[in-house]
This record gives C-alpha cells, sequence and structure tokens, in this order.
C-alpha cells in the first residue's frame, strides 16, 4: 500500500530572484516555463528580496527559465526563514491587469520588517478544472436571482436563491466576473496551459496591517488562519480546498517581482558564429545569458584596428591583457609579433616580466633615452616630420598648433642637417631659436615674442620638464629601435598627468619609425600590436575638427593593414576617440558607457535585430566584463562584417611579481649607466685663436650654468675659475661668462665632467 506520509518541507526547493529582464510583462512566460507544478513565490519584506519555491523543480530550472526569458537569473538557496511564522491563508480576486501591483505597493510600503507575502500556485488536476468549469457554463446558461447578502456569494459557496428578486442574472457583476474567469480557462486550456488555484499567504500578520491593505485593494473571497503549518502544510490545505480556479493569464497577473533584484537588459542578437584565431570572450544570448561558446577574432582581422572602450572597472584592460597574452602564445616565439603597450599605470608591469617584455618604467628606473635618436639614416626626414605632428598636437597649444608644428619643422631641419642622432640639449636650443625667428625678435634687452611667440613658449613648458631629467638628455642613450624590436612595455605612472601627451608623443614616434621599416606583404599575417591605453591623449579634445595628428592616425591605420600592424586603442568611452578614427577601425569592443556618450557609441555599432533604444540602455547597465562587440570575420582571403552582439570578456589573471624584481628588472636586462650628478670645475685657458689672442684683453667676474634656455646657477671667477654644484656629469650645458657690467661677454657650450676648460 502506498504511504500516505504528507509532504515534508524538504519537497520544495528555492532559489533567489537575482536579475529581470528589462521587458515590462513576464509574468505570462515566468508561469509556462515552470509548467504544471506547484510553486510559491514568497516577498521577504525584511531584506525586500524575492524567492522562488517549487515543489520538485527539474535540475535545469534555472536554464529553462533564462532560456525562455532572456534577462531572467535565479540562484539556488535555502528555504527562505521569513515562511517560519503564522500563516493566513486567502482567496482574492482582482482583475487581471492591476492584480501584480498589489505586491509592489507593500513593498514599497514596507508593512512589517518580519512579515512576508507569498503567491501559492497550486495546479488544478483536470477533472477539477473540468468540475470547475461545468459548474460556471451551468450557472451562466441559466436564469439566475441575485442574493442581497454578498455579491460573491458564488464563489464563496453560499449559491442561495431569493424570491425577493427576479432579475435576470446576465449582465450582472457575478456574471462579468464569470464571463472573464470562464474565458481564461478556456484560453489556458486551448493552449495546453495549466489551470491554478492561487491563494494569497500573510506570515506574521498579528496586527492585520496586510489583510486591512488586501480587503481595501482587492475582493477577499476566504480567508482562514493557518498557524506555523509552512510551505508543505498550506499545500495540502490548498489541494483539499475548493476555491476559484484560474486560467494563465489571470493567474499570471498576481506576478510581480520586486525588491533587490538588478535589470538585465536584454538585446536580440544574431548568434555569434567565429571558431577560429584569438579568443576574446563568450557569446552572450540576448546579451545576458551565457552560452560559453568562445568567441575568437582571426590575429591578422586586427590589422584593421581595434577600439576597446568603457568606463573604469568594466574591465578593458583585464580583456586587452588576455588578448595579447593569447597572441603571445599562439605560435612559436619567431612566428609571434611584437608587443608595444603605452600605459599610464603600472597596472601592465607584471605582464611585462612573464612575457619577457622590456618594461621601461619612465622617470622611474631612469633609463637613459635620446628621444630624437632617429636609427635609420635614411629615413631622418619622415622621422622628424612625424614627430613635429605628434609634438604639436601634445602641445595642447589651440589655435597655435599649427604654428607650433611650422617651428618644429623650422627646428628639426637644422638638428638633422648633419646627423640622425642629434642632442636633445641641441634640439632644444634649435626650437628656441626657431621660435625666436619665426614669433620674436631680439633686442638689447633680450627677446621680444609676438603673441603667437608667447603662446607657443608656454606651450613648450611641459617639453621641456622632460628634457631637463638627466636620463632624457644623455649622452649614453640606450637603442630605443632595438628595445622596441624586442617587444617592450613603457609604464608612464611616475609622468605627471600635464607630461603624459608629450611622452606619449615621443615613444610613438619611435614605434612609427620601426612600423616604416615594414614592407606591405603582411596583410594575411600579425607582425607587431600596438596597444595604447589612455588613448584619448593622442587628441586635442578641445578641437572641433580633425587634427594633423588624427588625419595622421587614420592614414596609419589603412597603412598597418598592409604591413601586418594592429592598432589597439583603449579609452573610457568610445567619444574620447575622434569621429574619423572610429569608422577606420573595423573591430570594437565596447564596454559599458557614460549615459551621456552611449547613444554615440551605439551609432558605432549594428544591430539589426534590435531596437535602438534598447541597445542604448545596456550600453548604459552593463556589467563589468560585459562587451558589445563588432568585428571583421575572415573566411580565407575574404573579410566578412559581422552583426554585432555582446560577450562576457576573457578573464587575464595577473601574475605577482614583487616590487624588488620589478625594480631590478630592467637594469639587469640593458645594463645601462645611470647618470651621476656632482661638481663642475670650470677653468679659463687662453688658446690660439681666442679674444685675449686677438689683443682684446677681457676680465670675467663671475659665470653662469644655463640648460634649457634657463639659467640654473651663477658662481663668481676667481683667479679665471669656478664651480659649478651637482651638474650632471656627460650632459651639455652651456656657460655664460659675464664681465664686470654683469653683461655675457662670452658664451660656451661644455659637457659636464670634474672639470672643463673653456679657450678664452
Amino acid at each position: 500500500m502506498a504511504s500516505t506520509k504528507p509532504k515534508s518541507a524538504e519537497d520544495f526547493e528555492a532559489f533567489r530572484i537575482d536579475a529581470l529582464p528589462n521587458a515590462s510583462a513576464i509574468g505570462r512566460e515566468f508561469v509556462r516555463s515552470i509548467g504544471k507544478t506547484a510553486f510559491a513565490v514568497v516577498y521577504d519584506l525584511h531584506d525586500s528580496r524575492t524567492y522562488l519555491c517549487l515543489k520538485a523543480p527539474p535540475t535545469n530550472i534555472a536554464a529553462v527559465l533564462s532560456s525562455n526569458i532572456p534577462g531572467l537569473e535565479i540562484s539556488r538557496t535555502a528555504i527562505p526563514p521569513c515562511l517560519n511564522g503564522n500563516i493566513e491563508l486567502m482567496s482574492i480576486y482582482k482583475r487581471p491587469i492591476s492584480a501584480g501591483g498589489l505586491i509592489s505597493q507593500i513593498m514599497r510600503l514596507q508593512y512589517g520588517t518580519n512579515k512576508a507575502v507569498a503567491f501559492l500556485f497550486v495546479p488544478a488536476a483536470e477533472p477539477e478544472a473540468g468540475a470547475f468549469k461545468s459548474e460556471l457554463e451551468k450557472t451562466l446558461g441559466g436564469k439566475v436571482v441575485r442574493s442581497t447578502s454578498s455579491a460573491f456569494g458564488w464563489f464563496l459557496g453560499s449559491r442561495i436563491n431569493t424570491s425577493a428578486q427576479t432579475e435576470v442574472y446576465e449582465g450582472s457583476e457575478e456574471s462579468l466576473l464569470m464571463k472573464e474567469v470562464l474565458e481564461d480557462i478556456d484560453n489556458s486550456i486551448l493552449s495546453g496551459d495549466g489551470i491554478y488555484k492561487v491563494m494569497v499567504m500573510l506570515v506574521n500578520d498579528d496586527d492585520m496591517e496586510l489583510h486591512n491593505f488586501m480587503s481595501e485593494k482587492a475582493v477577499i473571497l476566504s480567508s482562514a488562519s493557518c498557524g506555523r503549518e509552512g510551505l508543505s502544510g498550506i499545500l495540502r490545505r490548498v489541494q483539499e480546498a475548493n476555491p476559484i480556479l484560474f486560467g494563465i493569464d489571470h493567474a499570471s497577473s498576481f506576478l510581480g517581482f520586486y525588491g533587490n533584484i538588478r535589470v538585465n537588459y536584454a538585446v536580440a542578437t544574431l548568434p555569434a558564429h567565429s571558431s577560429v584565431g584569438i579568443p576574446i570572450g563568450t557569446y552572450l544570448r540576448d546579451g545576458v545569458a551565457d552560452t560559453h561558446m568562445e568567441v575568437k577574432i582571426d590575429k591578422s582581422a586586427l590589422n584593421l584596428g581595434l577600439i576597446l572602450t568603457g568606463l573604469p572597472g568594466s574591465g578593458k584592460t583585464s580583456a586587452a591583457m588576455s588578448m595579447l597574452d593569447s597572441i603571445c602564445n599562439s605560435g612559436s616565439s619567431k612566428e609571434a609579433p611584437r608587443i608595444i603597450v603605452l600605459s599610464s599605470t603600472a597596472e601592465w608591469d607584471s605582464f611585462a616580466v612573464t612575457h619577457g617584455l622590456h618594461l621601461i618604467r619612465l622617470y622611474k628606473d631612469r633609463i637613459p633615452i635620446n628621444f630624437f635618436a632617429c636609427s635609420d639614416s635614411s629615413r631622418t626626414v619622415q622621422f622628424y616630420e612625424d614627430l613635429s605632428v605628434l609634438l604639436a598636437n601634445a602641445s595642447k597649444a589651440g589655435p597655435y598648433r599649427n604654428p607650433l608644428e611650422k617651428c618644429f619643422l623650422n627646428a628639426f631641419k637644422h638638428s638633422y642637417r648633419n646627423t640622425a642622432e642629434p642632442s636633445p640639449t641641441d634640439v632644444y636650443v634649435d626650437i628656441e631659436e626657431s621660435i625666436i625667428k619665426l614669433h620674436g625678435k631680439r633686442n638689447n634687452a633680450g627677446v621680444k615674442y609676438t603673441k603667437h611667440g608667447e603662446n607657443i613658449k608656454s606651450a613648450l613648458e611641459n617639453l621641456r620638464s622632460i628634457l631637463e631629467r638627466d636620463e632624457f638628455s644623455s649622452p649614453e642613450w640606450i637603442d630605443m629601435h632595438s628595445i622596441i624590436s624586442e617587444g617592450a612595455v613603457f609604464d608612464m605612472s611616475s609622468v605627471s598627468n600635464s607630461s603624459k601627451p608629450y611622452m606619449y608623443s615621443l615613444i610613438l614616434n619611435q614605434v612609427y619609425s620601426m612600423a616604416n621599416s615594414f614592407d606591405d606583404s603582411g596583410d594575411d599575417s600579425l607582425r607587431l600590436v600596438i596597444c595604447i591605453e589612455e588613448s584619448q591623449l593622442l587628441f586635442d579634445s578641445s578641437s572641433k575638427d580633425d587634427t594633423a595628428a588624427t588625419e595622421d592616425l587614420s592614414r596609419r591605420v589603412q597603412d598597418f593593414r598592409k604591413k601586418g600592424i594592429a592598432l589597439v586603442l583603449i579609452t573610457h568611452n568610445a567619444v574620447d576617440i575622434p569621429p574619423q578614427i572610429r569608422r577606420m577601425c573595423q573591430n570594437k569592443v565596447y564596454m559599458k558607457q557614460a549615459a551621456d556618450t552611449a547613444f554615440i557609441a551605439a551609432k558605432d555599432l549594428v544591430f539589426s535585430n534590435a531596437d535602438p533604444d534598447a541597445v542604448v540602455l545596456k550600453l548604459k547597465h552593463m556589467d563589468s566584463r560585459m562587451a558589445a562587440v563588432d568585428y571583421v570575420i575572415k573566411e580565407g582571403s575574404e573579410k566578412i562584417s559581422s552583426d554585432s552582439f555582446f560577450i562576457k570578456t576573457q578573464n587575464y589573471v595577473q601574475a605577482q611579481i614583487s616590487p624588488s624584481v620589478l625594480d631590478s628588472y630592467e637594469s639587469s636586462k640593458l645594463k645601462f649607466k645611470e647618470v651621476k650628478r656632482g661638481d663642475v670645475e670650470v677653468i679659463l685657458v687662453q688658446c690660439m685663436g681666442g679674444i685675449e689672442a686677438q689683443g682684446v684683453p677681457q676680465e670675467f667676474y663671475s659665470a653662469q650654468v644655463e640648460a634649457f634656455g634657463e639659467i640654473i646657477e651663477e658662481a663668481d671667477m676667481h683667479a679665471k675659475r669656478c664651480i659649478f654644484h651637482g651638474l650632471a656629469y656627460g650632459k651639455k650645458y652651456r656657460v655664460n661668462l659675464l664681465n664686470a657690467k654683469g653683461k655675457i661677454a662670452l658664451k660656451s657650450d661644455i659637457r659636464a665632467d670634474s672639470s672643463v676648460s673653456i679657450c678664452i
């Protein structure tokens, strides 16, 4: 004989509702997805959570729900403790159009922190549903008089006929109600959906607050106190009871999902279909459900340019590291492309060490670099022309940018006339002279600059602050060409924000110089990856028009495709990159965007099956490591543009490298000499051809030492000797010898050492 032991609480499994789609109504699909099994939706008024309790659910219920309702997420949890209280079970009626709003109002009003409300949905057995339907049809088919005792007496079981009234039942409130219920049941039967008993449970409503609220907002058909019976006991009561039955439309109208639940913005997308190349993430069906199907991009397709953008914390740097890590490991060491990373933070330092790249920590490791050294003497003109454009744009000189570019060009023509590796000190002197020539005039008091000249000199302050550093004006610089050729990470975390644009320009010009040496047969290969963090520093946001630097980069994106070079631009917002560059870069990975720029970012993407407004909302509300992707698929020699879709980006876990290893890493690889400072004794010696040899006796009373146009120290002369303190050995300085009137009588360039002679 079968056991008749009552079902226990263990027959129910509980799930927490974590996320909902942005769709307005999901109740009908929710009920249909669960199927013909008993379930309860529990609203905990203490933690403002919504729970789902299912009687013997299928093991894949979470997958079924997320598949049928894109954006819905549930997670398994314990039976909500809020159900462990005194329960009042009631049957209510409210028209479907507004039934679900009851819980919304209750949760907003916060009726009691120890209380809970639950709706229990119990599928009616087929005979039970048939009998109920027949009773409705029979009642509606005859002439029935209305009872004055209750407007809903039929549903309460008090079907009392009175002779006091003989009105035809047709058109009465009871008749309209029963017609609605019958039509709903008929539609559910025809569509194969369930018929449900829907009961409300009020938990710990000892002061009747919730009961009174329900009586004001809905019709209470029946009510009973059940003590602390829990879900199992309540389920038995409902199965034995004979309450009103509802079809799926009316039953689902009681559903609502409120409280601490995040919104998932679902967007209809075409499925991804790439399977070969560098993995960039996993496909999110409708932008919300992770299919765990890898999305890959062909290495050579990166030559068409890649933009990776997202607000801080969205995971763009981790996504970029994952891609570059896969690129580094995609072939043998000889086949692997070289990697160049420009970063304004120290995030890439460990990446450099673990991948055997050079790590140039600017300002921190004091590695000597001559940014004006051109490794290919046959390309010096192109080298300094590119440098002129980049430096002028980095200056943020606004309307004076073009005059400044001309000053650079004029200066560089002189600097590179006899050498491909001019001294930074000489270059800066030439720049100063060029400004005077084009925008100034010498007089007895010094130099009188025009308005353009004054603004140009002001714009050069940050460049001068860089070149004044010992490591950037040392005569013993490292070979930048070999560094870049072997791959490097340039860490600019110690560089001031005002100087970073110049630093980016100086380094990029060295990278571009090497890239210019590549032949044009790299269309189907990847030879070099240039990854630029904070790439907005390359562009002048104050200018509404495309600058020369923007035009230059736009042309480079075209040329890089033929040379097998991938340009990866990383920014916080898509609009940080000029539209012309965004149009040229055919691969885009857009993570969470700022609210005021999401609309523009959405226009860069191609969602053929999605509402544009839904795409904008999605870009505003994406979680970390989520991205909209628009990229080029390669099939043989064909390049195919895909429809945009969403991915969960790869997560790159950084290796933990100790600070001591980072501090010694590059010095052990390069073996460079750090510039030393010390006292410099200047000795005036008489030599053939000097002033005194020409019969013009001259006595010098003091001397000044000058660097990059600034006087840094003045010293008195004694017996034709003076001492300057703390000069960088090997660095070029200018010494001004002053006469008795304090006027400069002689200028001489020196290279600092412990003792330096000047011919007079």
